[in-house]
């Protein structure tokens, strides 16, 4: 299922990689209420994180895979400006 939501950003870090300790990964931390969300992020979603203020609001994009429980970040974005206050997102189905 595809997901869109408004999030707070917390950070982005990098560090080697598990299997491969040569590779960097990226992860993006967001926060959903009082949970947090740790995304695998590409290096563009990383280094648009790094832009950002800390605890800025951003919309967050991202799939969950029901039968296996993974999640998958698809996009970071500014907010719209034509956005309703306290737009807490919109779901449905893959395309």
């Amino acid at each position: 299922m595809r997901f869109e939501k408004t999030m707070v950003l917390i950070g982005a870090e990098r560090r080697p990689g598990f299997k491969n300790p040569s590779e960097m990964v990226q992860q993006v931390l967001v926060l959903d209420g009082m949970d947090t969300i740790k995304f695998w992020a590409t290096p563009e979603q990383y280094e648009y994180a790094l832009k950002k203020d800390p605890y800025s609001s951003v919309l967050v994009t991202f799939t969950v895979n029901l039968t296996n429980g993974k999640t998958g970040l698809l996009d970071l974005a500014d907010i719209p400006a034509d956005a309703p206050a306290g737009k807490s997102g919109k779901t449905g189905n893959d395309s």
